[in-house]
């Protein structure tokens, strides 16, 4: 079996060996090779977005425990209409936060295999809604954290 971690550190030796077999690998060997650097780069930015993710939610306890306990109520209670809704169903919960991710800049795009369940137009506009909301709640956050 071909590994990408065998592909990643011996690209020559898997187009030599396929050509032996009369399969020209070249374009697809730097294909898959290109996919994987470019999902490693977004699994980092990932991880340091939800880092940054985990601080704001400090964020807001620190403020709860400095006293400002309406502001971070006001900005946690914004924030419970998305919980419950992307709570409804994994995948729901997994589709929205690709799309909150996408807005924020976080991945080119929202996409996602071809989902289980449909969304009518009611439920994707109360879901471009709930982003909206989330991602400007995220800035809040960032903002209130900065001063």
């Amino acid at each position: 079996m071909l590994t990408l971690q065998y592909l990643r550190n011996n690209p020559e030796d898997v187009v030599q060996r396929l050509a032996i077999k009369y399969f020209d690998a070249k374009e697809i060997v730097a294909d898959i090779l290109k996919l994987d650097t470019d999902r490693r780069q977004m699994q980092t930015t990932l991880d340091q977005k939800l880092s940054e993710a985990n601080k704001l939610s400090k964020e807001i306890g620190q403020m709860f425990s400095q006293g400002k306990k309406a502001e971070a109520e006001a900005l946690f209670q914004r924030l419970i209409p998305y919980l419950a809704f992307a709570n409804q169903h994994l995948e729901l919960a997994i589709h929205i936060e690709k799309r909150v991710m996408q807005k924020r800049g976080i991945l080119p795009n929202a996409r996602m295999r071809q989902p289980t369940i449909s969304y009518d137009s009611v439920y994707e506009e109360q879901i471009d809604r709930l982003v909206a909301n989330a991602v400007a709640l995220c800035e809040e956050c960032r903002a209130a954290g900065k001063s």
